[in-house]
Formats: structure tokens, C-alpha cells, sequence
């Protein structure tokens, strides 16, 4: 049976979690509101894959951006594609490359491991 849920995240800054869902190949509206079936949920963007399945982004009343809609998109989607680590790493790629551009660093050396993480070696000139 379909519901609404939401699944939280810790991603905190809109401008690195767009760029990071651009980068996932994902499509981005500016839709307030995410439908199910005959009902609808609020959300401040609402998100379309590159598979075609759609859910909305809503900020939380901590300051996280979580992840609204429908049961059955949501929990295949983390199940079976792993789209919520994907797009956690992707986020916080963005956000310390970003942060480390403005104290003046730059990117030496990028490795990507077996175990999917990202190993970066900065320089300060």
C-alpha cells in the first residue's frame, strides 16, 4: 500500500544538495507540493531521477533537508540503488571541495577506492 514518508538526512546547505542531485543525473523542478495518487505533501523542490521516479525535498525544522513521498518510490530507491549514500557523498564531495577553494587550497591528487570512498589530497600554496 502506498503512503507518504520521509527519510532524513543531515544535508544542511540547498545550493550543494541541487548541484550533488544534478550530478546523480536527477531533474529538478520548482514544485512546492509532491503528489501521491490523491493526496499531496508540501516540500520546497521536488526531484525526478534519471529512472523516472519522483520525490520531493523539504526542510525540516532542525535546518536538514529530508526526503518526502511516496512508500513505494522512496524505499526501493534507497534499497536497491543506494541513492541516499550516493547522494550524501556527492553532497559532502561539493561542500569540502567548495570550502577548501575558498581557504585557498587546491585538489593535488583525487582516489577512488574499491570501497566507493574518495580520498583527496589538498595543497595550500
Amino acid at each position: 500500500m502506498s503512503k507518504f514518508v520521509t527519510v532524513q538526512t543531515k544535508i544542511q546547505e540547498q545550493e550543494f544538495l541541487q548541484e550533488a542531485l544534478k550530478e546523480l543525473g536527477c531533474t529538478l523542478k520548482n514544485e512546492k507540493r509532491i503528489k501521491v495518487f490523491l493526496k499531496e505533501q508540501d516540500c520546497d523542490f521536488s526531484v525526478k531521477t534519471r529512472d523516472g521516479l519522483r520525490f520531493g525535498m523539504k526542510q525540516s525544522e532542525s535546518g536538514n533537508f529530508d526526503f518526502v513521498g511516496d512508500s513505494m518510490i522512496l524505499n526501493p530507491l534507497f534499497k536497491d540503488y543506494d541513492f541516499k549514500n550516493r547522494l550524501t557523498q556527492k553532497y559532502a564531495y561539493l561542500k569540502v571541495m567548495s570550502q577548501a577553494k575558498k581557504a585557498g587550497f587546491k585538489l593535488v591528487k583525487e582516489t577512488n577506492t574499491k570501497d566507493n570512498s574518495i580520498k583527496l589530497v589538498l595543497r595550500k600554496w
